[in-house]
């Protein structure tokens, strides 16, 4: 499996770097949010919040709904996954509010 990944990689096929740093993650307009903080769910990086290439602007609130409503999907079965977009989507709520 490590051959199969660095051979990926050396093709130059895109992947994840995981970094140290100072700088924080931004939550708003991050298209490359859910596969940062879920790589799991969305390994490719094309179902992120926010995503620039949508022709018709999607709310993260109905992209949420959708992937919870997927029949036995994977967003349903996370633990963690609604509470942390939860938390995201009241962030921006308030922030609206101001």
């Amino acid at each position: 499996m490590k051959a199969i990944v660095l051979f990926h990689c050396l093709n130059g096929n895109k992947f994840v770097l995981s970094s140290a740093g100072c700088t924080p993650i931004t939550d708003f307009n991050n298209h490359l949010l859910l596969g940062g903080l879920f790589l799991h769910l969305d390994p490719f990086g094309i179902g992120g919040f926010d995503h620039l290439c949508h022709h018709r602007p999607v709310s993260m609130a109905k992209q949420l709904w959708h992937l919870l409503m997927l029949h036995n999907g994977p967003f349903e079965k996370d633990a963690q996954f609604a509470f942390v977009i939860h938390n995201i989507l009241q962030k921006r709520a308030s922030y609206h509010d101001c």
